[in-house]
């Protein structure tokens, strides 16, 4: 990922943490031959035995697991959230010089390591478990597979194929505008608010708050 000083974010707490808000990943993977595959998966954090992984599952009639078995197989697991047009009208430096161009603003997530697949019955439903559990507990909800009659239950874990990542390495790129100028800033701030939508509001809290605090102007 390429990461501009500025918006480098290397602490694994805040960036686990923001995978743990924002599951749903851009899962790639290369066969031997270097053939790129991706899916839309979601990936949740797991420890066991001292090791960081990822954890999900694919469809078993995705062939990206299958295209993926060689030795030494890496897999790179991309994480994106937050995400905005700025327009360059809503700089103050556009009325002042006007040399100023558009851009986006985003927030990036990027997680790489060995990949494997698993097929037991067992580990399959440890994994379907805990992303349900996780996501049941955002919604208020309780619903879990283990409340399946066994049989279905059994039939869903054999279309399954679960996917572990190993993390060995782990960054983000948290895009938000800290390259602009307080003024700039408080005009996309302003900008996104104006736009009167869910997402483009919350943006614009992000990158207030990614501000640094400042002396009150006089």
């Amino acid at each position: 990922m390429y990461r501009p000083k500025a918006f480098q974010v290397d602490d694994p707490a805040m960036l686990y943490r923001f995978i743990a808000e924002h599951p749903l990943s851009t899962f790639v993977t290369t066969d031997d031959l270097g053939t790129i595959a991706t899916s839309q998966l979601p990936l949740i954090r797991s420890e066991r035995d001292g090791a960081t992984t990822l954890i999900g599952h694919l469809a078993r009639a995705n062939p990206q697991w299958q295209q993926s078995l060689h030795p030494g197989a890496q897999a790179v697991a991309l994480f994106v959230a937050a995400r905005a047009y700025i327009s360059p009208a809503w700089y103050a430096s556009a009325r002042e010089h006007g040399r100023v161009v558009p851009t986006f603003d985003y927030i990036a997530v990027e997680a790489r390591g060995s990949v494997r697949f698993v097929h037991d019955e067992p580990t399959l439903l440890a994994f379907a478990s805990a992303l349900t559990a996780q996501e049941e507990a955002r919604i208020g909800g309780v619903w879990s597979p283990r409340t399946l009659a066994q049989e279905f239950l059994s039939s869903q874990l054999r279309a399954i194929v679960g996917v572990e990542v190993q993390v060995s390495q782990i960054v983000g790129s948290f895009k938000l505008s800290q390259n602009r100028s307080h003024d700039d800033i408080e005009g996309v701030v302003a900008g996104l608010h104006a736009l009167g939508d869910s997402r483009s509001h919350c943006m614009a809290d992000l990158i207030a708050s990614s501000e640094p605090p400042r002396e009150p102007r006089q």
